[in-house]
């Protein structure tokens, strides 16, 4: 997988009067609709961002890609900045700062006003912030009063005693153990962008007042950044042991920080269950370009130069690069195995 920097991506106008409604063939539908949906995040960038999730760019009614006459029934000439098609995210649980000064200034307002550690009543410790529906969480879950919530802060943590610094940005960082949420998409995405102390620089937007549990991070959702405040409360189990991903070393807390504000973002943890590798590493930075390389769709004779030649481009460009395995059930993989390749 390689990641490109969005800015260096061409940059296109958008060409409503070209669609044409005479592509019979499905595979060439949806990528022509991809691509139409890239070209237009320029122009409408709140809007496009998650039309396919709204089927909003796919005919229900025909099972099919939508021709010119569908297309045209979305009103894009009253589309403004402030229209956001996302319901994978909760409004309230985030802020629209125009940028990081103003992000940094009510920080400053909430860390200033604090006598003891931060609560997050938006996003609180309790059930709430796990599933969907406390009172029926899914099965297999563990059960609410076996959550406890420790803070970072407080040292009540399992093993953290030194907590002023999330990100050390060396070279145990990008080792993140997964724990009991089956979010490995959101692991490997931050494992691969923990190689580089940039990524992860811009995105943790200040832990100035990391002594009393308060947090600023943003992702880049739907269009624009969305800047979210949070607590160092993080589920644990009733040892003091992190129960959702947690980094190999036990001082360094940026993986379940940035783990929470995730799942802040979303709702609850519940909703970060699954997901794509592509789309964190989009929110992670603004917007960018993600070219998977599946090896076992290239011809065995030319894999090699093929490869190669991607990754020394990859490489020329300063792109992340990262390697992963697909099984179709891992549950059923060789234990003797999971220690090498990261599953994805």
């Amino acid at each position: 997988m390689v990641y490109y920097p969005f800015e260096k991506q061409a940059a296109k106008k958008p060409f409503l009067h070209s669609i044409t409604s005479g592509i019979s063939n499905i595979t060439t539908l949806q990528k022509f609709w991809h691509c139409l949906a890239f070209i237009l995040q320029y122009k409408y960038p709140t809007l496009v961002a998650d039309l396919f999730s709204l089927n909003l760019l796919y005919d229900n009614s025909k099972d099919r890609f939508p021709t010119q006459s569908y297309f045209s029934k979305i009103n894009f000439s009253g589309m403004s900045k402030d229209n956001v098609f996302d319901r994978s995210t909760f409004p309230g649980n985030y802020h629209d700062y125009p940028d990081d000064d103003i992000a940094l200034q009510r920080e400053l307002e909430l860390g200033e006003a604090l006598t003891s550690t931060y609560l997050d009543e938006v996003f609180p410790p309790n059930a709430r912030s796990l599933y969907f529906d406390p009172l029926n969480p899914p099965k297999g879950t563990i059960p609410n009063e076996s959550i406890k919530w420790y803070s970072i802060s407080e040292g009540t943590l399992a093993h953290c005693d030194d907590y002023t610094k999330p990100y050390w940005g060396d070279v145990s960082s990008p080792y993140i153990r997964q724990g009991a949420l089956g979010d490995c998409y959101f692991i490997n995405a931050l494992s691969l962008m923990a190689t580089q102390s940039k990524f992860i620089e811009r995105t943790l937007v200040s832990f100035k007042y990391a002594s009393k549990g308060l947090y600023t991070f943003k992702f880049y959702k739907s269009g624009k950044w969305r800047y979210i405040h949070i607590d160092d409360y993080i589920p644990c189990r009733q040892s003091g042991k992190v129960h959702f991903s947690r980094n190999r070393n036990p001082n360094e807390t940026f993986a379940m920080l940035y783990e929470k504000a995730y799942a802040k973002l979303h709702g609850c943890y519940e909703a970060i269950s699954y997901g794509l590798i592509e789309k964190v590493l989009q929110e992670l930075t603004p917007a960018a370009g993600v070219q998977t390389i599946r090896i076992e769709r290239l011809s065995s004779q030319t894999i090699c130069d093929e490869v190669w030649e991607k990754l020394e481009k990859a490489t020329t460009t300063q792109a992340l690069i990262g390697c992963g395995r697909f099984v179709e059930d891992p549950l059923k993989d060789n234990p003797a195995f999971q220690q090498g390749i990261t599953l994805g």
